[in-house]
């Protein structure tokens, strides 16, 4: 937990307007080279609460070494193990004397050994009071990930009971039976603004109340000017609000500043203690016509911590712009063929199923590039295949040199809203990049009211928003089924009649969005989109989502054009999610770098347009591999995991005569293409997926054996494609062994990129070393700037590490045997997990099924 994380605060550098060049899409841009990143001086950097604030250590007590001094009674009773730490078993507790003011410590840091399966809790008491549950912080952890050093926050610096003069503290730890954790590192911290934050005013973005804007930081003693072209009428319209820290009141005010006048206070207020971690939206008037600078500015008693900040300054009326507004609508966990609109015998979706055929164009055939949320929604906004934009683990977030559909559209001009259930679209996962404001639900907040809230929002801001804009609205209520049919007490009942109720309630609170976006004023101009990220299977194969079966591949596609274009249209043709973003792009007159996905207007005008035939789908979380879809006929599954055991023969279905995907034709004497360049497309695919590529080379006359330890070597994260033997093989978890024939030369990806480095032992000839001594040891930190590779080499006799040479591709001149490190991919690929910081977020993805 990151030591704002009560009050939610992230801060991202707000992207700056670019250029960028137009390409045309060929017959199969799924294949194509498309310019993935914006120029390396625009690209926004993650500010986390290190450059944010500066802090100063009130203790630190390491406990490998000897007994630190004032951490004597802490020691008693337990078992110091030197250049270990203090042993603890069961349930223990440790308790020590302090006299410290709150305002002089803010955190509290503890380094544990092993920490999964511990429960640890911090209580804090005042000279005439006891320990009670209400001065107590909790975390636990619990997840069966097998991590080394953790370092657990306790952040201090906002609960409501870390006031006044603290006497003691009590550190609580409670272990499952017979396990042994060790309590290496003890630290206090004190946090203060860092001097670059108050020199600097953004924009940023600034997460307050669970709403993410853009911001104009105005720390105490710092102003913000602007200049706005006022036109007659004028009203500015803006928001405000303030980080959740200790204070007696924070002071915002905006003034008129004329050249030879002194400024006019034109707007002011004040935030107690109550109105903060919040936006406060407001308006006023302004008489002045033309150029006009505006000063916003914040004061503060000195010992104030809270951060403040301005958004969405927005002069209205805005020019007339004559690009429609969008409204993306995405319902998590909707499988298309559970609605009428695609002949599902009951009647889930009656309004939905009117407005299309009334008033939208239906894509009978549309597959999504990953069945599960978050890379879903990566190749929806980014219009790439998550082969390419690499977002397919839990661990991995969107990184800010992804150019994302809000950027775009906000960068020309339209005005970004969003909307969202949180979880994986959660700020802190990437995809809220582009948008002025980005709200989503809390991850403790009660799913029972998530859709009404986030629909009621969305059409208070439709009334709100300067057009032209872009309203995206995603939610977890389909998704959430199993939860309702849970708490029911309903778990025998068949999971598919909760689910088709849950469409039945969403249907019925889209209706009152859908019946306000035909209303005057937005009909005739304002592209609606309905669709899903995923399926779900319910009683037909395996249940959930995360697999290449066709319920979970297939989602509805329902787009309104303004005007009336294509009304009552269905298209039977294949799309894809990643066509969505080219085409609202092109609709909004925006140039883009070429995409994977193309736009569907050619083919909304003329069904017999040419449009890309494949449609690629990648389920790398449940090491099943890659589905492609040739032309809506054929679909074959390739699988790349490494691990042997994990493994499945390629397969091969018909659809056109197996439209489940049930039989495959592989595995069978059946008629069938030829499965051979099918397999080397999904190889040619796989390998634009970023990541570390190891390459083993054996032109030696003794085998050669690898051991690599790393957190990178996961089970759904070492991939490789028609590996020549079985040679990969997982002893331990983050732990694989190599076996490298003579005359070997192969390739393992390592997709899941952790901050953590690889331990590598190597040597040659037998299964096992003979002599210890005789093995190669060593600790590579890998990094994704790797303009050389990085070696481990076997000369026939000895080993030795380096960089600098490549090795050939091709097995008949290759001359180099060992090992190849290289980076792959001009994208970064983020190493931190916003679940491993944000409780919250942990527990929401938990509910929804992500994390064990």
């Amino acid at each position: 937990m990151s030591i704002l994380c009560h009050h939610r605060l992230l801060l991202v550098v707000a992207s700056l307007v670019w250029a960028v060049g137009c390409a045309s899409p060929s017959d199969d841009a799924s294949l194509q080279e498309p310019a993935l990143t914006r120029p390396a001086r625009e690209t926004p950097r993650l500010l986390g609460h290190e450059q944010l604030y500066a802090s100063t250590s009130s203790f630190d007590w390491d406990f490998k070494g000897p007994t630190p001094k004032g951490a004597e009674e802490l020691v008693v009773g337990l078992i110091h193990d030197p250049g270990q730490g203090l042993r603890m078993q069961g349930e223990t507790v440790l308790k020590w004397p302090v006299d410290v003011e709150t305002n002089e410590l803010d955190a509290l840091l503890i380094t544990l050994l092993y920490p999964q399966g511990a429960e640890v809790e911090l209580s804090w008491r005042h000279q005439s009071q006891g320990f009670d549950p209400k001065r107590s912080l909790r975390q636990r952890r619990g997840d069966g990930r097998a991590e080394l050093d953790r370092l657990l926050t306790f952040d201090l610096l906002t609960h409501p009971e870390w006031s006044g003069s603290i006497h003691e503290l009590r550190l609580r730890f409670v272990l499952r039976d017979s396990e042994t954790r060790t309590l290496r590192r003890l630290q206090g911290q004190n946090y203060r603004l860092a001097p670059q934050v108050l020199e600097t005013t953004g924009p940023w973005t600034l997460d307050l109340g669970h709403s993410a804007r853009t911001a104009w930081l105005t720390p105490t003693g710092h102003a913000v000017e602007r200049i706005f072209d006022v036109p007659a009428q004028g009203r500015l319209s803006f928001a405000y609000g303030a980080t959740a820290a200790p204070t007696r009141g924070i002071k915002f005010r905006i003034s008129r500043i004329a050249a030879s006048d002194e400024p006019i206070t034109v707007f002011e207020t004040v935030l107690d203690e109550n109105q903060l971690d919040q936006w406060h939206d407001s308006k006023i008037d302004l008489e002045d016509r033309g150029p006009v600078r505006l000063r916003f500015e914040s004061s503060a008693p000195p010992d104030n911590r809270a951060l403040s900040a301005w958004s969405q300054l927005e002069i209205q009326p805005k020019p007339r712009d004559p690009r429609p507004n969008i409204v993306l609508i995405s319902i998590d966990t909707l499988r298309a063929d559970r609605l009428p609109l695609y002949g599902y015998s009951q009647d889930t979706a009656p309004r939905l199923t009117r407005w299309a055929q009334r008033s939208a164009l239906t894509f009978d055939d549309t597959v999504v590039q990953a069945p599960w949320t978050l890379p879903s929604h990566a190749s929806m906004f980014t219009g790439l295949d998550a082969t390419r934009h690499g977002i397919n683990h839990t661990h991995t977030v969107v990184p800010p040199n992804q150019q994302l559909l809000a950027e775009w559209l906000r960068d020309s001009g339209y005005a970004t809203t969003a909307v969202t259930g949180g979880a994986f679209l959660h700020p802190k996962y990437g995809l809220g990049q582009g948008f002025d404001r980005f709200d989503y639900w809390p991850a403790l907040g009660e799913p029972a009211q998530e859709l009404t809230t986030s629909i009621n929002r969305a059409i208070e801001w439709l009334d709100s928003l300067p057009q032209p804009f872009f309203l995206f609205l995603h939610t977890f209520e389909v998704h959430d089924y199993l939860i309702y049919r849970h708490a029911a007490g309903a778990d025998q009942e068949p999971p598919g009649l909760w689910y088709d109720q849950r469409i039945r309630h969403t249907d019925a609170a889209l209706g009152r969005l859908l019946d306000r976006l035909d209303s005057p004023g937005l009909r005739d101009n304002t592209v609606v989109v309905v669709t899903s990220d995923h399926g779900e299977g319910l009683e037909d194969g395996p249940q959930g989502h995360g697999f290449l079966s066709e319920n979970n591949l297939r989602v509805p596609l329902v787009i309104r054009l303004p005007k009336g274009r294509g009304a009552g249209q269905r298209i039977t043709r294949q799309v894809r999610s990643i066509d969505l973003a080219p085409t609202l792009l092109e609709l909004a007159n925006i140039e883009h770098p070429q995409l994977d996905g193309s736009s569907l207007l050619p083919l909304i005008d003329d069904a017999s347009a040419p449009f890309p035939e494949l449609a690629l789908s990648y389920a790398a979380k449940r090491n099943l591999g890659l589905a492609l879809r040739r032309g809506g006929r054929w679909k074959a599954v390739v699988n790349n995991t490494a691990w042997p055991t994990d493994g499945q023969p390629h397969q091969f279905y018909d659809l056109r005569h197996d439209p489940l995907a049930t039989r495959d034709l592989a595995a069978r004497d059946l008629p069938r293409p030829d499965l051979e360049p099918i397999v080397e497309q999904a190889a040619h695919a796989l390998d634009d997926l970023p990541g570390f590529r190891l390459r083993f080379s054996n032109f030696t006359s003794t085998p050669l054996h690898f051991r690599i330890t790393s957190r990178m070597i996961g089970i759904e994260s070492v991939k490789a494609i028609d590996l020549p033997c079985e040679c990969v093989a997982r002893e331990q978890p983050f732990q694989a062994r190599i076996d490298v024939p003579v005359g070997a030369d192969f390739e393992i990806h390592l997709e899941e990129v952790i901050d953590d480095p690889l331990r590598i032992e190597a040597w040659s000839g037998p299964a096992e070393p003979a002599d210890s001594e005789q093995a190669f040891r060593n600790e590579l930190q890998l990094g994704r700037s790797m303009d050389n590779p990085t070696t481990v080499s076997f000369n026939g006799t000895g080993w030795q590490t380096g960089t600098g040479w490549q090795t050939e591709t091709s097995a008949a001149t290759a001359t180099t045997s060992g090992l190849t490190i290289t980076w792959h991919s001009g994208l970064d690929v983020s190493q931190s997990a916003p679940s491993a910081l944000d409780q919250e977020l942990r527990q929401k993805l938990k509910a929804l099924g992500y994390l064990d």
